[in-house]
């Protein structure tokens, strides 16, 4: 009998980190990507993630990262991993509350509020974003600590 996957929320600074090779943790991502593609986890987002997606692919082109259709290519290819995106509806007053407590945005607390309806961990690729929340949150992970999962091998 197979192992069920592990479920994981994740924002957009993670997925990018799959395709933007000129940011920092761009092995870890690809670590977790790798895990995701042999069947140990499941990657859940709130349904914010496209948006947050789509405006980093944009700024991306505009600083001249990026070319167009490179950053074409990127959002397709992140939208298409067949992350699976959670209305945040039913969690919003929570979310609010979290960008309250934490000072942060609404965007980022939504991630949080996600997470927490879940009872899963939520991995971020934004340092400042874990050191503001991960010390009084113990389901928020920072991407620099990912470790392969046990039994998946690399490619």
């Amino acid at each position: 009998m197979s192992v069920p996957p592990r479920e994981i929320v994740i924002d957009a600074s993670v997925a990018l980190r799959f395709h933007l090779k000129d940011e920092e943790l761009c092995e870890e991502a690809g670590r977790l990507l790798d895990d995701y593609q042999a069947g140990a986890l499941k990657l859940t987002a709130t349904t914010l993630f496209p948006y947050e997606v789509g405006n980093a692919v944009w700024k991306a082109i505009k600083r001249r990262r990026i070319a167009e259709n490179d950053g074409k290519a990127i959002l397709h290819d992140t939208l298409a991993l067949g992350i699976v995106f959670l209305d945040f509806m039913g969690f919003a007053e929570r979310a609010l509350g979290f960008a309250i407590e934490f000072d942060r945005t609404f965007y980022d607390a939504a991630y949080l509020a996600l997470a927490e309806r879940l009872g899963c961990e939520f991995w971020t690729a934004d340092e400042r974003f874990y050191n503001a929340v991960g010390n009084r949150l113990s389901f928020v992970r920072w991407l620099g600590h990912y470790q392969r999962q046990a039994g998946i091998k690399a490619p």
